[in-house]
């Protein structure tokens, strides 16, 4: 994407290393990853990111180098997805329903993790504080995956 190479001359005053630091002010240990947006083939953004940003609307992509995404620069693979119902132009954020199945989505989650992968899944939450009863069921499952790996 145009915008990114703008940020990738260090000599600029505004810059990757400009943004990390900006974004870790006051706390060293702040995690920063960098979002291209869905739909965009970039999985590294730059080298000072910690994690990839992971943002996506599918399961399956699993790390391929363990929890490497860039293992020279030190960044580490992360997934973001969510478990809502799929609707147009909204995709699953926030929504209540299942979007993938259990199974499905329990055998890639427990790959991923086995792979050193990291993993966010998004959730229904209704004005009560409480998830939704179907991806409550979903996370349970999970759980009770990656304790008996």
């Amino acid at each position: 994407m145009w915008f990114q190479e703008a940020y990738d001359d260090l000599s600029k005053p505004y810059n990757w290393y400009s943004l990390v630091n900006a974004a870790k002010s006051g706390n060293a240990s702040r995690i920063v990853a960098f979002n291209a947006g869905i739909g965009s083939d970039i999985l590294v953004n730059s080298p000072f990111e910690d994690y990839i940003a992971g943002e996506t609307n599918e399961i399956g992509p699993l790390p391929a180098d363990g929890r490497w995404a860039d293992k020279a620069n030190g960044v580490q693979w992360f997934h973001w997805t969510f478990l809502g119902e799929f609707v147009k132009d909204l995709a699953g954020w926030g929504n209540a329903g299942l979007n993938w199945p259990t199974d499905d989505l329990v055998s890639w989650v427990t790959e991923a993790v086995a792979r050193g992968g990291v993993i966010a899944l998004d959730t229904k939450v209704n004005r009560f504080g409480r998830l939704d009863r179907q991806q409550m069921a979903q996370l349970l499952a999970i759980k009770d995956s990656l304790k008996d790996s």
